[in-house]
């Protein structure tokens, strides 16, 4: 199983159904706190207000906003911003709509979760490559300097693992909790290279697509998230007054008449980093598969992780196969290991330079 289809699953299998989308469990909740706003005839909002209070502060800053870039050999060209008033563009190079969707969660505030879907189109006879981002400048203070992130590390940052040195991981942040401020940052949510093939390094790797923002004077936090199937690029970067503003985004290939959409989530929310994890749980991954009927009938799952066949001590991965023949004896329904390791191999340097030597032959 995927990783990223491993913490969607588990999310919602330990929450219930108490986090699912409101559309498909009708959850009902106290007078709203937030208001989102749109002007005139336009069909994006331009500003959110809680309790009174305009968290988008000045007009260089956005709701949810889009951009899209065409690259050839690295360097881009024909940028085209999707925002209030001008939400999509029909082109001979490129297509692309933006629209808005407002959802419920069941935290007590109303509409408290936006929705941006990006639609974009290749009607040319070439391949595009095309960079893609989302755009937030909501902030829930203005003291900027004061600006705190709390991000899911992987833990491939949190111990600075060696293995990741060319993307930077002697450098990661080993803290989730982080002063940004005015600073520009950016993270990565899976490999940088994924997102950006220009890329190569970042100052830390995510284990989910979400950023929660906050600030210590105030109980408001504005969270940020992406669809956990695809690779995303995080950054603060300050708009032309100084203010911070994050974008979330990844480059993407279209085919000849290749249409794509991107989806992306914007979070206000009065709880702790749990409630940006538990929303994203249930809006930023939808399962197609269901639970087969064979795995509700195991009672014993066997799980090994690169264990010693002869105790502590010995050599690591071999453990699986000495323990297989007491599979029936103990009623094993099913079993998964830490990694494969084909008998035929005669060695595999998983893990170097530990005591027990490296797993595997």
């Amino acid at each position: 199983m995927e990783r990223r289809n491993f913490i969607a699953m588990t999310g919602t299998g330990l929450l219930g159904t108490s986090l699912l989308p409101n559309s498909v469990f009708g959850i009902s909740s106290s007078k709203s706190k937030i208001r989102w706003v749109k002007n005139g005839e336009n069909k994006l909002f331009s500003q959110v207000i809680c309790e009174e209070e305009p968290f988008v502060r000045n007009s260089a800053s956005a709701v949810l906003d889009a951009k899209c870039s065409l690259v050839d050999q690295g360097k881009r060209y024909l940028e085209i911003k999707l925002k209030p008033g001008n939400e999509s563009i029909k082109g001979e190079q490129i297509e692309a709509r933006l629209t808005h969707q407002l959802h419920k969660t069941p935290f007590g505030q109303g509409e408290d979760l936006l929705e941006a879907t990006l639609v974009v189109r290749n009607p040319g006879n070439a391949v595009k490559h095309v960079d893609i981002s989302f755009i937030t400048g909501v902030q829930s203070s203005d003291q900027y300097d004061n600006l705190q992130i709390y991000i899911p590390i992987s833990a491939a940052g949190l111990f600075k693992d060696d293995r990741h040195a060319s993307i930077g991981s002697l450098d990661f942040f080993t803290d989730c909790d982080h002063k940004v401020g005015r600073e520009s940052f950016e993270c990565n949510y899976l490999e940088p290279m994924a997102a950006n093939p220009s890329k190569r390094k970042t100052k830390a790797l995510l284990l989910a697509p979400v950023v929660d923002t906050y600030y210590p004077q105030t109980t408001w936090r504005v969270s940020m998230f992406t669809e956990a199937e695809y690779p995303c690029e995080f950054k603060s970067t300050p708009d032309n007054q100084n203010n911070p503003q994050w974008s979330a985004g990844r480059q993407i290939t279209l085919n000849p008449g290749e249409e794509k959409t991107l989806l992306c989530f914007l979070l206000i929310h009065q709880g702790d980093t749990s409630v940006a994890w538990n929303t994203f749980q249930a809006f930023g991954y939808k399962d197609s598969a269901t639970v087969p009927d064979w795995l509700r009938k195991v009672k014993v799952h066997y799980y090994d992780f690169l264990s010693s066949a002869n105790g502590e001590q010995g050599h690591r991965g071999d453990g699986y196969e000495s323990d297989l023949p007491y599979f029936k004896e103990y009623h094993v329904g099913m079993a998964t290991q830490h990694g494969y390791y084909p008998l035929h191999r005669r060695f595999y340097s998983a893990i170097e330079k530990k005591m027990a030597g490296n797993a595997g032959r």
